[in-house]
Formats: structure tokens, C-alpha cells, sequence
């Protein structure tokens, strides 16, 4: 799936936002003016990652800490992963 994200919508280095598709939630990350995208809420309790720290190629979520990898939707807990979004970004 191809998520379309207007330029005014990114967020700034180093900072995540959340965008709503439908009805669906997407965080997206800017690492170095590289942008990602993935499932906002955590598979595990429901938390917005896009309130999360960025550390390395992870985004921590708030509430247990979890690790995914924004890059691959790997999570450090083997029974957790997130999906990925590969991105358009619109003018």
C-alpha cells in the first residue's frame, strides 16, 4: 500500500506525525530527511508510536518501551511487528 502525505503534513528531522487515511492511523518518521511510515497504533496495548522516541532505525513505543523498526516493522518482541508504508510525498 501507498500512503499519499501532502509536504506540509512531514514532520521536521528527528520528529514523527500522524496522519489519518480513512480511518486508519499513520505515524511518519523523518530520519535524516528520509521519510517512513507505519501503523500508528502498537499491535501490543494500542499506543500512538507517533508519540514515541526515535532511537537509531526504531521507534520506541510510549508505554512498554517495545522497539520496532520503522524500516522493516520488526519489533524486539518476536510476537509484535508493525506495518510499513511505503510513501508518496504530494505538493
Amino acid at each position: 500500500m501507498i500512503i499519499k502525505v501532502a509536504r506540509k503534513k512531514l514532520p521536521k528531522n528527528g520528529d514523527t506525525s500522524i496522519v489519518f487515511i480513512g480511518e486508519k492511523e499513520i505515524c511518519i518518521i523523518n530520519q535524516n530527511e528520509q521519510f517512513f511510515a507505519v501503523d500508528n497504533l502498537c499491535p501490543h496495548k494500542g499506543a500512538s508510536l507517533g508519540i514515541g522516541k526515535i532511537c537509531n532505525d526504531e521507534i520506541l513505543c510510549p508505554l512498554h518501551e517495545y522497539r520496532f523498526n520503522f524500516k522493516t516493522g520488526a519489533c524486539n518482541i518476536q510476537a509484535y511487528g508493525t506495518q510499513t508504508y511505503e510513501l508518496e510525498i504530494i505538493d
